[in-house]
């Protein structure tokens, strides 16, 4: 599911006549602890900023002299909202179907594919849908600080935002998610390409101009568009395992 944490779940049914199912989502505490002390700790806030390069080990003459805390509560913010629509995706259709009989509560049932995805994990696909591009965080964190500082460089987002330009090119069967074999080694033979996502991108979803002017007028999906910065582009190469793409990538 979503790497933001979020849990939804098959709980029981509605009714005894009903065959919709209720669905309950549970969303990461670190989101209400990120909002929290940008409310009413800004100082211990803007520690976690900083507090991400320290433990990152990031030289003094590389660090970033001034992180704008305003745009990065706004990136949390724009987080939460993709994550609640990722995970209400997958809710919903727990809610009307069953887990494959003999499960251990751990997996979901199988999801439907999206236009012309190779992958049927919902939530993602939905996002793909109505953005044009799944968001992620970029962090920057030291593997040995353990999940936690990566956990704060995904929530608390200092160091922006980014999206690939096909979500699910190098996605792989698991679990939770179904990817089709057709023509899969040409997917992953091929380099994937990731775009930043400007912060004036991020500021223009919280204001009434976008929600009330372009929305209407353009459409969602048009007004909600990422745009694709290709100067700033990133192009990654596989790793040499054809089964496993994202082992051993490098830049382009």
């Amino acid at each position: 599911m979503s790497n933001n944490s979020a849990i939804s779940e098959e709980d029981q049914l509605l009714t005894i006549d009903s065959e919709t199912r209720r669905s309950t989502i549970g969303m990461s505490v670190e989101f209400y602890h990120a909002m929290y002390l940008y409310q009413e700790r800004i100082h211990d806030f803007n520690a976690v900023m900083y507090g991400a390069m320290n433990a990152a080990s990031v030289p003094e003459d590389h660090k970033i002299k001034h992180i704008d805390l305003v745009s990065a509560f706004k990136r949390t913010n724009l987080t939460f909202a993709t994550t609640i629509v990722h995970e209400f995706m997958h809710a919903f259709n727990l809610a009307h179907y069953k887990r494959p009989l003999g499960d251990a509560g751990n997996k979901v049932p199988h999801e439907p594919w999206l236009n012309d995805n190779r992958s049927n994990e919902l939530g993602w696909a939905t996002t793909q849908y109505l953005f044009g591009g799944s968001m992620n965080a970029t962090t920057f964190y030291d593997p040995n600080s353990g999940p936690h500082m990566k956990r704060h460089s995904e929530i608390y987002i200092p160091f922006g935002l980014w999206f690939e330009e096909r979500w699910d090119q190098w996605r792989m069967t698991s679990d939770v998610e179904h990817v089709r074999t057709e023509n899969w080694e040409l997917f992953h033979r091929f380099p994937f390409t990731v775009y930043p996502i400007p912060q004036e991108y991020v500021h223009d979803l919280t204001t009434g101009e976008t929600w009330e002017e372009r929305v209407p007028r353009d459409g969602l999906q048009a007004a909600l568009r990422l745009p694709k910065l290709h100067e700033w582009a990133v192009k990654l190469n596989p790793g040499n395992n054809i089964m496993n793409p994202l082992e051993g990538i490098t830049i382009a």
